[in-house]
């Protein structure tokens, strides 16, 4: 019986130990309410670099890098701000949207400009 216990508790611990270190955003995605936003960081032509004025967040990893640092976004009215990848006159493009939640986005170029897609629901 203490052999079972004994048991339990070890993969209990290591489970949480993996999950500290790994962090596949099991903990992240079940507490945060934002909304992850594919952005040149994954592939494309444009970064996000702010949004509503402060410099925009980007998705936690653990001690070991085991996902893409994507930005997030809380879900309303926002302003979002953007610089093209590699380019040196600092040129930066604003655009007004509303984010939805539940939602994951994508930045695609549309007229040389930003566009946010809907990529899943």
């Amino acid at each position: 019986m203490l052999n079972k216990l004994y048991k339990a508790i070890y993969i209990f611990v290591l489970t949480i130990v993996l999950i500290l270190v790994f962090d596949f955003g099991v903990i992240q995605n079940f507490f945060d309410s934002r909304v992850a936003v594919e952005d040149a960081t994954v592939c494309g032509d444009f970064l996000i670099i702010e949004v509503d004025g402060k410099p925009v967040e980007k998705v936690k990893h653990g001690i070991i890098v085991s996902k893409v640092p994507l930005p997030l976004i809380e879900p309303g009215k926002r302003v979002i701000s953007f610089s093209k990848v590699l380019q040196r006159n600092e040129e930066f493009f604003v655009l007004e949207t509303e984010i939805l939640k539940g939602h994951r986005y994508k930045v695609s170029t549309e007229n040389n400009k930003p566009v946010l897609q809907i990529i899943k629901n």
